[in-house]
Formats: structure tokens, C-alpha cells, sequence
């Protein structure tokens, strides 16, 4: 396996420059590496914006914090962080719960970014927060980062339909509300619908369009509406009232006869609502526990529904002799003759997939596609016969093994670790593995290995 590793690894060094890192992002590290405190704060402000009705006049932004009065708060664990340099290139990413303690950078100024997760298009219950905080990195010194504020930066909408209006329909299980923002993204609400709808807030995205459509009291009704003046942050609240002319005979009432006239558009906005939402961050408190760093931290044991008072069994576990999951682990502590690098991964259901991610300024994507490998791959299902190949060159288990294992797989990386050294930096490089079994279940673990570049 050693010489497998070395004949890849050393091959590639021949015509890839050590620790390469991506296109984008080529530091000058002449002026030495400095370290990044990431024991920074994050809150989360969910505060909305008020603004008065189709109002041309510029949204007011509550500055109260979300954290301390919000009825319902964020669990940070999945939130993602990542480190640009000062041209917005990405450099590093992590989760928060999987942050190193103390990474290292080139000399110069960065930003960190969070954000709560990658914001789609259009979505339902999925607020978007995401905050950031400048540092700079000066040879050899801590840097020490502000707290990093998180705003709901989407936009949200809710519908609803006045009891006389829901009323008065003749189909109360068809869409009636359909919201559209740029490139046609659309959601549609039906009578009674209680989620809110969420758009990702772009530069060219100043308007939505409402189009309401129904049979109301045998009467086809149709119009659309124009939301001006949109921006992240705000909650834009439409409540449909229905109208009657009190000039029509009395059986006549509450009938539409001109399109849009019968129907009334409220489009205010809630003010500082807290968010309710079946999204899973949603819980009774702010947890920020779970962190490198945080020794007191322990999972709580899921409970079985039957039985609460007997505790759910995880069928997936990860155990190690040597690597520590919490803390930094020392390259140099590994190899041949020094400590091992295995996890022994169990699945009680066995194997679906074993999806493993490289995160390294050295053991990059550019650079491994150069050696026909790759920062991401799953054991189970490679993407390719040539990275399959070269897996199994690397000690790792074949798909046909892992789909059918009955025992613990054993994730080895023991000769492999060393080799980070060949990036000659100091720097943090972290391996995540994650396990699904063949009924749905599903368990992660990432552990990181910092390497010290050599004096000269």
C-alpha cells in the first residue's frame, strides 16, 4: 500500500506544484502564515423588515436581535463557514460544528462568511441567514475574529385568504396564489396554506409578481399584481379580502363581476415576527455546543417512540485508537512505526454509500484530478472505473466489498497521512466520512490532521 501511495502521490509532485491550491486563489505566503482563532461568536438576528404597503419609500431595517427574542431559534451545527481572500475567492470551508481550532493562512485580508445553508432559488419554510466579518492575518500571531452577525437575507411571503374569500370558493383545494421572482421561480398556495414561501434575494430581483386565480361563487376570477421595491430581509404578507357591492340585489352579494375589483390586496408586512417554521434548526434553544474545542459536549441519546425510557441504539458508529475526533491530530504522530490512521466504520444495516470528503489546501481537487483521484468520492459507488482503480490501489475496500460487508469496514489511511507533509505548509486537513446504510439511516464523522511546514 506504502509503495502505491508514494508512486501516485510523488508522480504528481513532478508536475504539480507543492500545495497547489485552486486557479483562484494562488497567495503569496513570502511574508510568512499568521493563525485564525475560530472561536468567534455567531448569532442569528431574524428580525423582518417593516415597510408600508407597495411603498416606493426604502425598507426600514429592525436592528433588534433575533437571539433574545425570537420565540423559536437556530441550531448553528450545520451552518456553513468559509474563508475568502480579499478578491472573494473561496480558501477554506467547514461546517461550524466542524471548525479547526486554529487554522493557518498566508499573510493577508480575509473575510469569513456564515450562512445557514446554500440558498435555493424558491423554497418552502427555508429562511436564509447569513452574516460576515473581515480579519487580517498577520506572520505568525492569533488573529481574533468578531462576532459574526447572521440576518435572514431571503425573502419570504406568506398568503392569506380571508374567511368570507375562502368561503365563497368553489374549488378550496386548487391553487389559488401563485408568486413568481426572476427566472421563473414560482410557488403556488393553495386555500388555507400555512407555510411561507422563501426566494433567494438577488441584485436583479426588485419586483414580485402575484397572480391570483379562482372560481368564486361560480365566477372565474383573475389578476396580477406587481410587489415593488423587494429586498432580503423582508416578510411580504398578502391577505386576500373578498368585497361585495352593497348595490346588488341581496342573493347577488359577494359575487365578482369586474376582474380585480371584487378582490382586495393587503400587502403589508409583519413586524419582527419570530420565525415558525418545520425547518430542522428550528428548536427550543440556541445550541452552539458540538464544536472543537467544547470537551463537555455529549450527543443526547435519541429515544425510541415506543419506549422513551429506552434509549435508540445508532446503528452506524465510527471508533479509532488513535485519531481523535474532537481535536487536532499531529501529522507527524502517524505512519509507519508510529500511530495508526484506521476508523472502524460499523453498520448494523450495512452499506449504501460511504461518502468521503477531503478538505485541504494541499490534497486539493485541481491536484487530485491531476493523479485521476478526487477531493469527493463514495466507496460504494466511485464515479468512474479509473478512480475506482486508483482507490483500490490506495488500500481502500472495493465497491462490491463495502455493498456487501457483513463486518466493520475499516477506513486506513496510515501510509497516506505522512504524505500530506509533501505540501511542505503548515495547515489543516480534514477528512469527513459519511455513512448511509441500505435503510436510510445515516451518521458522519470528520476528524483533521495538521501538518508543519519544515524550517529551512
Amino acid at each position: 500500500m506504502k509503495t502505491n501511495i508514494f508512486s501516485i502521490i510523488l508522480s504528481a509532485a513532478a508536475t504539480v506544484a507543492l500545495g497547489a491550491c485552486s486557479d483562484d486563489w494562488n497567495p503569496d505566503s513570502a511574508n510568512g502564515y499568521g493563525t485564525l482563532n475560530t472561536e468567534f461568536g455567531v448569532s442569528v438576528d431574524n428580525a423582518e423588515t417593516t415597510v408600508a404597503d407597495n411603498s416606493a419609500a426604502k425598507a426600514k431595517r429592525l436592528s433588534r436581535a433575533g437571539a433574545s427574542k425570537a420565540s423559536a431559534t437556530v441550531i448553528l451545527n450545520d451552518f456553513i463557514v468559509t474563508v475568502e481572500d480579499n478578491k472573494g475567492n473561496e480558501v477554506q470551508a467547514w461546517t461550524y460544528s466542524t471548525l479547526p481550532e486554529l487554522p493557518t493562512f498566508p499573510v493577508g485580508d480575509y473575510k469569513v462568511v456564515v450562512r445557514s445553508h446554500n440558498v435555493e432559488p424558491a423554497a418552502w419554510d427555508a429562511p436564509y441567514y447569513e452574516g460576515e466579518q473581515a480579519f487580517s492575518i498577520q506572520a505568525n500571531k492569533i488573529t481574533e475574529v468578531g462576532q459574526v452577525v447572521c440576518h435572514l437575507s431571503n425573502i419570504r411571503v406568506s398568503v392569506k385568504l380571508s374567511e368570507k374569500l375562502l368561503a365563497a370558493l368553489d374549488d378550496k383545494t386548487a391553487p389559488v396564489v401563485k408568486i413568481t421572482s426572476t427566472g421563473a421561480n414560482s410557488l403556488e398556495f393553495v386555500p388555507g396554506e400555512k407555510k411561507s414561501a422563501y426566494f433567494a434575494a438577488t441584485a436583479e430581483l426588485t419586483t414580485l409578481r402575484v397572480d391570483f386565480s379562482a372560481s368564486i361563487n361560480g365566477n372565474v376570477e383573475s389578476f396580477t399584481k406587481t410587489i415593488d421595491n423587494v429586498e432580503k430581509g423582508q416578510h411580504r404578507k398578502l391577505t386576500f379580502n373578498l368585497t361585495a357591492n352593497d348595490n346588488l340585489p341581496p342573493e347577488e352579494l359577494g359575487t365578482i363581476t369586474n376582474s380585480g375589483e371584487g378582490i382586495t390586496i393587503d400587502n403589508s408586512v409583519v413586524e419582527d415576527e419570530p420565525i415558525q417554521s418545520d425547518y430542522p434548526w428550528f428548536e427550543d434553544n440556541l445550541d452552539t455546543t458540538g464544536r472543537p474545542g467544547d470537551e463537555n459536549f455529549e450527543d443526547p441519546e435519541p429515544v425510541n417512540p415506543d419506549d422513551p425510557n429506552t434509549p435508540v441504539t445508532q446503528p452506524i458508529t465510527f471508533e479509532s485508537d488513535n485519531i481523535d475526533f474532537k481535536d487536532v491530530n499531529q501529522v507527524d504522530d502517524f505512519g509507519e512505526g508510529k500511530k495508526s490512521a484506521q476508523v472502524k466504520i460499523t453498520s448494523e444495516n450495512g452499506f449504501a454509500h460511504i461518502n468521503v470528503t477531503i478538505i485541504s489546501p494541499y490534497l486539493t481537487a485541481d491536484f487530485l484530478e491531476g493523479i485521476e483521484l478526487s477531493d469527493k468520492f463514495d466507496l460504494a459507488e466511485p464515479a468512474n472505473d479509473t478512480l475506482a482503480e486508483k482507490l483500490t490501489g490506495l488500500g481502500f475496500p472495493d465497491a462490491d466489498t463495502v455493498k456487501n460487508a457483513t463486518e466493520p469496514i475499516l477506513f486506513d489511511i496510515t501510509s497516506f497521512v505522512p504524505l500530506i507533509n509533501l505540501g511542505k505548509m503548515t495547515a489543516d486537513h480534514t477528512f469527513q466520512i459519511e455513512v448511509i446504510d441500505k435503510k436510510g439511516n445515516s451518521n458522519s464523522i470528520s476528524f483533521t490532521f495538521h501538518s508543519i511546514k519544515p524550517n529551512k
